[in-house]
This record gives structure tokens, sequence and C-alpha cells, in this order.
């Protein structure tokens, strides 16, 4: 049973979850109780969700590809942003994917996995013991926060740090920024209806106010440094947004609300094998994992919100544990909480590759030797293509959310729906090519919502084909 949820949360979902939180997502509450739910409902379903053909398994081992490539880039960018070179994380990434694939015992890569949520946990606890604030206090406190400012000993206000490439700040109060090195300003000042963008070549030293309505941007890598107490611009403005935001009653974020449902709850069906024997102390473990990863990884964002909301300032998906800890314990232990959170996070990942590996032999092995082989060494070059893709700055959500998407829509749908190999196998293509179409083509129509979730429609659509043409060839087969 444990093996089933190491492979459902593996680093991306925990990295995701924190960022959610960390940075106020409507969504992130739901996606909390979806990450530690839906494997659990999934193991102790009566019938397995698999691919009955060699044919529907080759559709549906894309998804777990990307699903792989989303692991391999969260682990890369927590190691990474410890100053690890981009070079020495993919093989990391690589030698933490490829051991599992040599060394098949399963308690070896459950107990790493165990450890891994482990030491994401005691993390947490040295947190709240320096802090001196319970995780509960901390959300109450951010959450009735008036404002997130920068805090006296932030590094934004006493050294200076650099912007990250691409992130543009705008500012809704008078702020006096300070150049820390020379680079090119892009400052776009906002008058009436007519918006002028003056670049500004500084020097070290050299000072701008920026007034409200006005956008900043520099040069990447370009050190900046802000006034004390100004409040953090580019994230939400009070702590009261953050807790309870606005967008959670609207029509949309409902409809986003079911897309990430359909999301989930089609990936765990097929990530997550149905449980054979149910024991009190398996049970006892895969909740404790399930439930503990995902509250731990909520956590995570609470923290990082409550002791530095100025880590906003071109946040990642890694910010929260990559970061948190240098402003908790210092600079010096705080490198060495990241280094411990970056080996917890590359345990994880074994532990991810290891199930889904053994998840989809089991499945390839109910069809064919032929295919049990084939899935077992497509599964190595995933791994493969997922270490040599974090060389590459690739989103981890954005991946996280096609490769759970894929898996629910050609995987899972098709096999819910009862029918006939051939039906099945033409759910999933249709499933498969809506998928893409809404995944490449959604948001040049503006239809922002269905690029996000294209699963939304591309999973009903593969499971409602399925259960089409297995009606129809029952209808002609009957007497």
């Amino acid at each position: 049973m444990l093996r089933g949820i190491l492979g459902w949360m593996g680093p991306a979902i925990v990295v995701g979850l924190s960022f959610r939180v960390f940075r106020g997502d409507p969504l992130a509450p739901l996606a909390v109780v979806l990450a530690a739910l839906v494997p659990l409902v999934a193991l102790v379903r009566v019938r397995d969700t698999r691919p009955a053909t060699a044919a529907h398994l080759t559709l549906a081992l894309p998804g777990l590809a990307v699903l792989l490539a989303a692991h391999a880039a969260a682990v890369a960018d927590v190691v990474q942003l410890d100053g690890v070179p981009r070079w020495v994380a993919a093989l990391l990434v690589l030698l933490c994917g490829a051991v599992p694939l040599l060394v098949r015992q399963a308690s070896t890569w459950v107990t790493a996995g165990v450890l891994g949520c482990i030491t994401i946990v005691a993390a947490l606890v040295a947190i709240a013991l320096v802090t001196w604030t319970p995780p509960w206090s901390a959300w109450t406190h951010v959450a009735t926060r008036g404002a997130l400012v920068f805090g006296e000993r932030s590094r934004w206000v006493t050294d200076g740090r650099a912007m990250s490439p691409g992130a543009t700040l705008a500012f809704d109060e008078p702020h006096r920024v300070t150049a820390v090195s020379a680079a090119q300003w892009h400052v776009t000042e906002t008058d009436g209806v007519r918006s002028i963008t003056r670049e500004r070549r500084v020097v070290v030293g050299d000072s701008l106010v920026l007034r409200p309505g006005d956008r900043l941007a520099v040069d990447a890598g370009a050190q900046v440094k802000f006034e004390r107490g100004k409040r953090v611009p580019g994230t939400v403005v009070t702590g009261v947004e953050w807790g309870d935001a606005r967008e959670r009653r609207t029509v949309e974020s409902v409809s986003r609300s079911v897309g990430t449902t359909v999301t989930f709850a089609g990936a765990a069906l097929a990530l997550v094998p149905p449980a054979a024997a149910v024991t009190l102390g398996g049970a006892a473990g895969a909740v404790a994992v399930a439930v503990v990863l995902a509250l731990g990884a909520a956590t995570w964002g609470v923290y990082a919100m409550y002791a530095a909301p100025e880590l906003a300032l071109g946040a990642t998906i890694a910010t929260p544990l990559a970061e948190l800890p240098g402003s908790v314990f210092g600079v010096a232990a705080g490198g060495a909480a990241v280094a411990v959170v970056g080996v917890a996070m590359l345990a994880l990942y074994a532990a991810a590759v290891a199930a889904t590996t053994t998840r989809v032999e089991t499945v390839a092995a109910a069809v064919s030797e032929r295919a049990r082989a084939g899935a077992v060494a497509a599964c190595g070059g995933f791994v493969v293509i997922a270490a040599a893709a974090t060389l590459w700055r690739l989103e981890p959500e954005r991946l996280l959310a096609l490769g759970l998407g894929l898996l629910a829509t050609t995987w899972a749908a098709p096999a819910l729906a009862p029918g006939a190999p051939r039906p099945v196998l033409t759910g999933a293509l249709v499933g498969a090519g809506l998928f893409a179409i809404l995944a490449l083509a959604a948001d040049r129509i503006g239809a922002g919502l269905l690029a996000e979730h294209p699963a939304l429609l591309a999973a009903p659509a593969a499971w409602a084909t399925t259960m089409a043409l297995a009606r129809s060839r029952a209808r002609d087969d009957g007497p």
C-alpha cells in the first residue's frame, strides 16, 4: 500500500502544493485535500483501472513520461537553488532515477520514501521551534495581517538580491528602489490612460522612487534593494486576501476546481494500484504518508509567507522549500537545511520512480511478457529523458498538470468504461487527440481554463467514446 502512495506523492506534487499555498492560489485548499485523499480512494477500489492491450498501454505511457519529467524538474529546481550547478543537479536526478531500475527490492525504496517524508516533516518542526510558532498560528497571523511587508532582517533590504529572469514588479505605494549592481532598468509609468516606458542605466547606489501604478523590470540577475516596512510588490496585497481569495467564489474558480478534481482523480486511478489485501498496519502507513506529505507541503507554504513574504519576488515553484530555511535559520544553517531537504526530495523521486515502474511492469505483464519487457525499457528511457530535460528551465507545475491530465485521459478514463479492447483504444485515441488540441490551442482562442486543465473535456470525451462504441458493438453482437 505504501508503495502505491509513494508512486503518487512525488516531488512535483509536494513542491507544487507548497507553492500553491505560498502564493495564495484560490485552489490550494482543494489541491491539498485531493493530493491526500484521491490515492487513498484509489487504493480501496474494487476493480483495477489498467490498459488491456499493448497498444493502449503504449498510448498511455507518454503521460507517465511527462509526469517523471515534472518530478525531475521539481527536484532539480530545489537542488539548484541551494547553489548546485544545473548539470550537477541533472546528474543527481539521473542517478536517483536510474538506481531503482537496477535495484528492484521494493522495501528499499519504500524505506527511502518514508525517510524522505520524515525529513521534510522534521525540517518543518525545526522551523516551528525556531520561529516559536505552530503552523495554525502562522496561518492565522498571515491571514489577519494588514499588509505583507519587507522584514527588518530581509536580505532584500539589507544586502539586496538578484531579480529572477523576466520578473516585472508592480507598485501600489511609493517605494524607493536602490541598485546594488549596474544594470538597465525599464520603468513603465502610467499617466491616466497612457503608459510610457523609460529606460535608465543605473550604477551601484543609484535610487529611484516608484509611484503607485508604476512597473519596474530589470536585467536578469541585476541586484536591487528595497525599503524596510514597505509592501512586497508583485504579490498579494494583504494577508486577508492571501487567506481568503475572492476568486474562490467565482464561476471560473468552480470550473477550475472541477478540472483539478478530474485531473487528480483520474491520474490517481492510473498510478495507484488497488490494495490486494488491506491490513491495519498497511492502511495506517498509507494514510499517514499521504496526509502528512500533503499537509506538510502546505505548511511549508504557510511558513514561507509567515516568515519571509518577500520570497514572493520572482518566486519559482521551489522557492518555499529552497529559500525558507535561509530566512529562518540564517545563511550557513539554512544552506545545510536546504541540502538535507534536497536529499529528501531525491529520495522521494527515487521512491516515485520505483513505484511507477513497478506499476507499469505489473500492468504490462498482464498483457504479455514482451509488453512487460518493453514497458520496463520505456521507463528507463523516460528516466534518462527526464534527467536531460532538467538542463533546461522547464516549469514543473505545467509539466505536472499535463502529465496527470494525460494519465487521466489516456489511461484511466477509457479503462473505466467497460468495453472490448478496440473501443477502449479508440476512446483513448480520441481523448489523446482532444487533449493535445486543447493543450496547444486553447490559449490562442481565449480558453485559458481548458489550456490549464485539458482533461476537463478530454477525459470525459475518452470515456464517452469508449462507452458509445462498446454499446454499439453490444447491439451488433446481440440476438
